[in-house]
């Protein structure tokens, strides 16, 4: 309650916050060692108590030739990283898991045969506590008691014309100074049309490049028909490249580093100013639960939400139907006559509106 507190008294241009990092103390000692075939397993369970979701994030890994670690949640598809060899993906000691809901995850470290040990391959272990749920377990989708995040959410399946931008459209998951956070974004095409997986979303959702690898991107996390059941949707763990970002529009370009569903789609992009008045649309995960489609139009006003100006080049939407809120911040704005990406959202009220 404290946490919710203090992210309801936060000011500012920010994104969801949904759980904090925490310290594991762990010894050689905690785990146990099971025999498999060519060796053997280093087999741990962390729990948080009372955490709604959470992950693990290794640093200082450095596993020695023929080791493997595998991080998961026990009973959550598409949550296994893994096996992971020497310094990490990354090649710099640093391991991040899947973003999962429930209390525990599993770590668990190969050694082959004739190989001995004393110590752990890490120096540092965190553990993401999850305060707010925004990963609800398929019970909580097939029942339907997540889907409503303000009253107003509209489920884009409902809109056929808009079902390829939706498959392009992901519920971010990364973690940043301690804490960690949930947004929107989008893979970008090319011009090209070469499908570089190429990922768009806020700068002030992601500005750096250790929050980049930190990123976890979830696809079709929505209805499958109108107004159905909710689909949990398709995870691609294993991070970003950070590729460059611009603070004055608040955006920021990453590339994905697993592979990718054989359904996304790359949106399409436009840089000539959009006229006032012209018909706008966007999809995005507003509180980081399942997607909701708003539309709109671009405002005449040049009065930011929180600041007073915007920058040259930005431009206001005027919402008149769905909702955005926490969680919608990196989605695409794009027009109507043509589908094109104009915009990626920066912020908005600070409470939801149907109107």
């Amino acid at each position: 309650e404290g946490l919710r507190m203090e992210d309801a008294l936060e000011e500012g241009v920010r994104p969801l916050r949904f759980s904090i990092q925490r310290q594991v103390q762990v010894r050689l000692s905690d785990g146990d060692w099971l025999p498999v075939e060519g060796g053997r397993v280093w087999r741990l369970e962390v729990r948080g108590l009372g955490s709604l979701n959470n992950r693990l994030h290794l640093s200082g890994l450095n596993l020695g030739e023929g080791q493997e670690i595998h991080l998961n949640t026990p009973g959550v598809a598409d949550s296994m990283v893994g096996p992971i060899t020497g310094t990490g993906p990354f090649e710099n000691g640093e391991l991040w898991g899947t973003f999962a809901s429930g209390e525990v995850s599993h770590l668990e470290w190969f050694v082959p045969n004739g190989v001995e040990v004393t110590a752990l391959p890490f120096t540092g272990m965190e553990y993401a506590h999850g305060y707010k749920q925004v990963f609800p377990t398929q019970e909580e989708l097939d029942e339907a008691v997540y889907q409503e995040a303000s009253g107003c959410v509209i489920d884009p399946s409902c809109y056929s014309q808009w079902a390829s931008v939706s498959n392009g459209v992901g519920q971010m998951t990364f973690t940043s100074g301690g804490a960690s956070y949930v947004c929107t974004g989008q893979l970008v095409a090319t011009t090209a049309a070469d499908e570089t997986p190429y990922f768009s979303t806020a700068n002030h959702c992601i500005s750096t490049t250790a929050e980049a690898n930190s990123l976890v991107v979830k696809f079709f996390n929505r209805a499958n028909t109108c107004n159905g059941a909710v689909s949990a949707g398709t995870t691609v763990s294993g991070g970003s490249d950070f590729i460059a970002t611009y603070a004055g529009s608040d955006c920021t370009l990453l590339m994905l580093r697993n592979t990718l569903p054989s359904t996304v789609f790359w949106v399409g992009w436009d840089t000539v100013n959009v006229a006032n008045s012209t018909a706008a649309t966007g999809i995005s995960h507003p509180n980081g639960v399942e997607q909701d489609i708003h539309f709109g139009s671009k405002g005449s006003t040049t009065t930011s939400c929180n600041t007073g100006a915007v920058a040259a080049g930005s431009s206001r939407v005027n919402w008149s139907q769905g909702t955005i809120e926490g969680g919608s911040s990196g989605s695409g704005i794009y027009k109507n006559s043509a589908q094109k990406l104009f915009g990626i959202l920066s912020c908005g009220p600070t409470s939801a509106s149907c109107t």
